[in-house]
């Protein structure tokens, strides 16, 4: 699809003496959005922040809430999708560890509620290609060697880190990244959050083929997050993102979206990440995506990693994670959270002389380990019985993380799923020994076909809370 000549020569005319002005803050802004102004650069919208305070600043108007419960909010502007009175896309935002990361799980659920509810895109993902084996789902990303990528996650994080968990900075000209979408409809916005600061970098963009303006990310002050939304043809396939690299250029965030009514379900996972991750964001910059951005339900789904940590105790994995849903409270008031029960896992009780492909057995706690397979008469035992240890065993703080997480649920009124319902105890050994295997040989990780019956399964309990909701509140919700 081509681009209009006339078109293309506004575009630069109007960038090109934006440019000159100094960037898009010096471009008369529209009526304040609660949480951002949004700035008119040609057909560009830049969303940037209002002066706030660190770590609240303003927030969008609530939207209504019908009748009782946790997702009392979420389901209202579902009925409003249903019903066909919300013109724009409702969004579900997930945040957890390796488990969102793969895009598995999350790609399942968005299907779900995409097929019943309509599709608005795949919306933001995190920058670049973040992590190795990144394959996220209705896209295809591809980004030259030259990123440097940072994470909050890691040990001593820094600089400044949103709710993608990941910042990627261009280090030479030529730097590119590629993002191509795989759905039918393709995109007509794409939505870069960028970081804007003195003597930041260019970006040039191409979509599908054609050249629009530069975009700036030099600013007077920073570093300080804005997003820009670019409008392109509906039906667009591909971005391709490269930088000058005249100065830092930081990208947060970037993702194709449709803007009409339907559900956009954005995942930002981190291998290896625990429930600290939350903690770890800038305050500010979080605040302001999750204002600008509006997420109608959030998702946290973590507690694997602390599950297989020894270190934790039911008193300090509380604090970190009543502090986290804390934090997501403070900085997107109003906004229902549903906490997602990480899923079985189990561990070998020693590693010593045990051969992970030969050891099938699990044992389940207060239950006796059933007897090694007897040996045919004739045949040949042996040379080594495995030992004693050699068996896949729960790891015991995973119960402790699960208790928890419902306690906090319980006591701050959230939405809470249990993962690990869907498979049982060792399920994990279970699901691996299935033909063909629902979960992978370490029994930590998931075949798609498992993360896709958990999600179906969590899909199916929501939308049965959901059909109890509107039997309660039918009487408000058809006004």
């Amino acid at each position: 699809m081509s681009w209009p000549r006339a078109r293309l020569a506004s575009l630069t005319l109007s960038l090109a003496l934006a440019a000159c002005a100094g960037g898009p803050s010096s471009q008369q802004a529209t009526a304040p959005r609660g949480a951002d102004v949004a700035v008119s650069v040609g057909p560009f919208r830049w969303h940037v922040p209002e002066a706030r305070t660190p770590t609240t600043g303003a927030v969008a108007a609530p939207r209504p809430r019908l009748g009782p419960g946790p997702l009392a909010g979420f389901f209202t502007e579902l009925a409003a999708l249903e019903r066909g009175t919300r013109k724009e896309p409702l969004l579900i935002l997930q945040l957890g560890d390796s488990h969102t990361a793969g895009d598995r799980f999350s790609g399942r659920l968005r299907e779900r509620f995409q097929g019943q509810f309509g599709a608005a895109g795949r919306g933001q993902l995190p920058p670049a290609v973040p992590f190795d084996y990144f394959r996220p789902q209705g896209v295809q990303v591809t980004a030259s060697p030259g990123w440097i990528i940072s994470k909050a996650g890691a040990l001593k994080p820094e600089g400044l880190f949103g709710v993608s968990g990941f910042r990627a900075r261009a280090t030479k000209p030529g730097d590119r990244a590629s993002l191509t979408s795989t759905e039918e409809a393709g995109f007509d916005t794409l939505l870069l959050t960028v970081l804007r600061q003195p003597l930041g970098g260019t970006l040039e963009l191409e979509i599908d083929g054609q050249r629009l303006p530069p975009i700036s990310t030099a600013a007077e002050t920073g570093p300080q997050v804005a997003r820009v939304q670019i409008p392109v043809p509906p039906g667009s396939r591909q971005a391709v993102l490269t930088a000058r690299a005249d100065g830092p250029t930081d990208l947060l965030a970037w993702g194709p979206q449709r803007q009409q009514p339907g559900i956009v379900l954005e995942a930002h996972g981190t291998v290896g990440a625990t429930v600290k991750l939350v903690r770890r964001f800038d305050p500010a910059t979080a605040a302001f995506e999750l204002a600008d951005r509006r997420p109608d339900l959030i998702l946290l789904a973590f507690g694997t990693n602390e599950g297989f940590q020894d270190g934790w105790t039911a008193e300090t994995y509380a604090a970190e994670a009543a502090g986290a849903v804390a934090d997501l409270r403070r900085l997107a008031p109003g906004v229902d959270i549903a906490v997602i029960g990480p899923p079985d896992g189990n561990r070998l009780a020693s590693s010593s002389g045990c051969s992970p492909a030969a050891t099938r057995q699990c044992l389940v706690p207060g239950q006796p380990m059933p007897p090694p397979p007897a040996v045919k008469p004739g045949a040949k035992p042996p040379a080594k019985k495995p030992a004693a240890a050699c068996r896949w065993v729960i790891p015991p703080n995973l119960g402790m993380v699960r208790q928890t997480l419902t306690g906090i649920a319980q006591k701050e009124r959230l939405f809470f799923w249990d993962w690990s319902q869907v498979m049982g105890p060792c399920g994990a050994n279970a699901w691996a020994l299935q033909d063909p295997p629902l979960a992978g040989s370490d029994r930590v990780h998931y075949r798609p076909e498992g993360y896709a019956r958990a999600a179906d399964a969590l899909y199916d309990q929501m939308m049965a809370e959901y059909a109890a909701w509107k039997l309660t509140v039918s009487g408000v919700a058809q006004q």
